[in-house]
């Protein structure tokens, strides 16, 4: 769970990820929005699966690639 982590770690983790995708020439985004949906739609409350389907918060750069121009 990223929110016990140190926000410094996680966005380090985030640019990596992003300068590591920024390298390909055509990087798709994930067939699914949420692999994960039925168990995230009991677990989670109401506001974070919507976050998680829309691909909002801390997430979206990976697929909103701004480095990727």
């Amino acid at each position: 769970m990223d929110m016990y982590r140190d926000p410094k770690e996680v966005e380090q983790e985030l640019l990596e990820e992003r300068l590591r995708r920024a390298q390909l020439d055509d990087y798709p985004a994930p067939k699914w929005l949420d692999p994960t949906y039925n168990e995230n739609k009991k677990e989670l409350p109401a506001w974070q699966h919507r976050r998680i389907l829309a691909r909002e918060g801390r997430y979206r750069a990976l697929y909103n690639n701004a480095l990727k121009s």
